[in-house]
């Protein structure tokens, strides 16, 4: 019934009456409205463009916009898929003088309240017990105007979905969302409307309205002379159609970035979850003209690479070459142009959404800096937070500033850690503003230390967990190769590759390796940690997670230059395999642990895991917001 009646609701917009062709050019351009009667498709769309240019789709509604000449008016109105074309038409509000409000509570009755018996004369007079607590009103209107702070208490006013929709008509273009134009309105109309709905105050007197505790949402879709194009208030009872559909206030949007090979199976995956959660990938906030801003300075980049002056030294390291050849790099690269996308499109969703806050996974990237920096600069009054959410170790530069950098580098507001220890390496390694830095939980892993492993008398199941990359793959089935040679039958190997990285593509540059192992698939993390004696690693947050579960791990020199191991500030529980023959020693080694001097490592590494891996519960989860 609600699809029904927002369908007819919009339908009446674009089934306007037509317009006399009398002393009209048939080839003059107009915008047109067109309704359909089946769903849209490419084909249609398609036929469509036969006959002009398609400005804007309704897929909601099967509607659409479109300019065309005049005498293809009737053709269009008699296509087999055509319930009705007619020309784009202005709408009129009619303007009203303002009046100053700050305060309606127990207001003065009106002659239009008590008409409709809501109030009764005098003040503090309501006889009906709704008020409109808990509701929220869209008003499609022309907006409020500069002093709305004067007619109405912020707290009636839902800025944080307030919007305006502009542009329309086939003569004109796209319809498009300005940002913040809907409280500069000049014409009046939306707040005397509003001020029936909320009340207002009348030079200090106070007065009552329909629904004093209301939630008002203004909804700009007429302009500063009040009137707008049919597509353009379609789009605004669109808009509050979604708004309900995702049941505000509690609207969650996940914006995903293109995953290079897999963005089709990424979207799936995001939207194949239980609980579907709406999202929208990043490419839907950018339009021509911000690809063309990104071309046209990753151009100029690509042409006049950014220049340094003096040395630059680290250490009394002279590296300025290593600086210029990654900065030349960079500019000759996609990079350049792929970090400018993310630019362009936060700057393009804070204009057309009301941001209050954002989150996303802190990594301390080049494309992170530049949404941080959009949106700093067009949303100064949103909350940014960064979650890091995965182990760090001393290879991870990014995560290292020098002491000035801080103070010139976008960051964002908050950076929540996933506990202690990480927060501790990047306050007193990475030069992190101590004020920049709250401990939060571990989101991502599940830590469950319950039930800690038994020693075994002799370790026998050993899982191997790859993750950076084709390279560490390489090095880690070459240094396998030659520690299991001859020994293999003694041990059950396992090997977790990352998902991102495919194990066969290493296999493929060194050959099947001579030594039998099982590829984990169809197994889960959890599995693997249940059937694992032990766990070896060069770089993988899975050795903490071993850690939680009381099992010895042990981590493969393969020769990095710098240090990957997340665990580089921890030995008790680990062992440094430094070549391949140095293997079988240390796990002899771990065998030979007396019962209690295991279990005294045992202890020590749960509590490294608590440090590093804050549980998940409501104080936690409450220092995100």
């Amino acid at each position: 019934m609600k699809k029904v009646f927002l369908f007819a609701l919009i339908a009446a917009f674009f089934l306007a009456v037509g317009i006399s062709g009398a002393g009209v050019s048939p080839n003059k351009m107009m915008g047109i409205n067109v309704v359909l009667n089946t769903e849209i498709s490419n084909a249609i769309l398609t036929d469509l463009a036969n006959y002009g240019t398609v400005l804007d789709v309704f897929h909601e509604i099967n509607a659409l916009t479109m300019r065309t000449k005049l005498s293809h008016l009737e053709t269009i109105q008699s296509l087999p898929y055509v319930a009705a074309a007619n020309p784009d038409r202005e709408r009129q509000g009619i303007p009203i003088d303002t009046v100053p409000v700050d305060n309606f509570n127990a207001g003065l009755s009106t002659w239009n309240l008590d008409t409709i018996d809501v109030t009764d004369y005098g003040f503090a007079n309501r006889v009906v017990d709704y008020d409109g607590a808990g509701v929220y009103v869209a008003v499609l209107d022309t907006g409020l105007v500069d002093t709305w702070r004067q007619y109405f208490p912020q707290e009636r006013i839902a800025t944080e979905y307030a919007i305006c929709f502009g542009g329309g008509g086939g003569n004109r273009g796209w319809v498009s969302t300005q940002p913040n134009k809907w409280e500069h309105d000049t014409n009046s109309h939306g707040t005397h409307v509003t001020s029936t709905i909320l009340g207002y105050n009348f030079y200090g007197t106070p007065i009552n309205g329909v629904a004093p505790m209301a939630s008002v949402i203004p909804v700009k879709v007429l302009n500063q002379t009040g009137w707008g194009w049919t597509s353009a208030i379609s789009r605004g009872i669109l808009y509050v159609a979604v708004l309900k559909e995702k049941e505000i206030p509690f609207i969650n949007l996940l914006i995903v970035t293109m995953s290079a090979g897999k963005y089709r199976k990424t979207l799936q995956n995001a939207y194949s979850q239980a609980e579907k959660v709406p999202f929208i990938a990043v490419e839907y906030f950018l339009g021509i003209f911000d690809l063309f801003g990104c071309l046209f300075n990753s151009l100029i980049r690509y042409y006049s690479p950014i220049r340094l002056k003096g040395d630059l030294r680290m250490d009394n390291f002279d590296i300025s070459y290593l600086v210029k050849e990654a900065i030349k790099k960079d500019s000759l690269s996609a990079q350049f142009f792929d970090t400018l996308r993310i630019y362009y499109a936060a700057r393009s969703m804070v204009r057309k959404i009301s941001l209050s806050s954002f989150y996303y996974p802190f990594e301390n990237r080049s494309f992170e800096k530049m949404a941080v920096q959009a949106i700093k600069e067009n949303a100064p009054e949103a909350k940014v937070v960064g979650y890091q959410h995965a182990s760090l170790s001393l290879s991870h530069t990014n995560f290292l500033l020098t002491k000035e950098e801080a103070k010139i580098t976008p960051l964002p507001d908050t950076i929540m850690t996933m506990g202690r220890i990480t927060k501790d390496i990047m306050k007193n390694m990475g030069n992190f503003p101590s004020d920049l830095l709250k401990t939060g939980c571990a989101l991502r892993q599940k830590i469950n230390i319950e039930k800690l492993k038994d020693k075994k008398e002799n370790i026998r199941n050993i899982l191997v967990v790859l993750a950076t990359g084709i390279e560490e793959y390489v090095k880690v089935l070459m240094f396998l190769e030659e520690a299991f040679k001859g020994t293999n039958q003694f041990y059950n190997i396992w090997i977790r590759p990352h998902p991102v990285f495919k194990l066969e593509d290493a296999i493929k540059i060194i050959g099947k390796p001579n030594f039998t192992f099982h590829k984990t698939e169809k197994e889960t993390l959890s599995e693997c940690l249940e059937w694992a004696d032990a766990v070896m690693y060069v770089h993988s947050t899975v050795a903490i997670e071993a850690l939680s579960k009381g099992m010895p791990v042990m981590c493969i020199n393969i020769d990095n230059a710098l240090n990957a191991d997340p665990l580089f500030d921890f030995s008790s529980f680990k062992w440094q395999v430094n070549s391949p023959h140095e293997l079988e020693t240390v796990v002899n080694e771990i065998n030979t642990l007396s019962e209690d001097d295991f279990r005294l490592r045992q202890a020590k590494a749960v509590e490294y895991v608590k440090d590093y891996f804050y549980p998940v519960n409501q104080d936690t989860l409450a220092k995100f917001m």
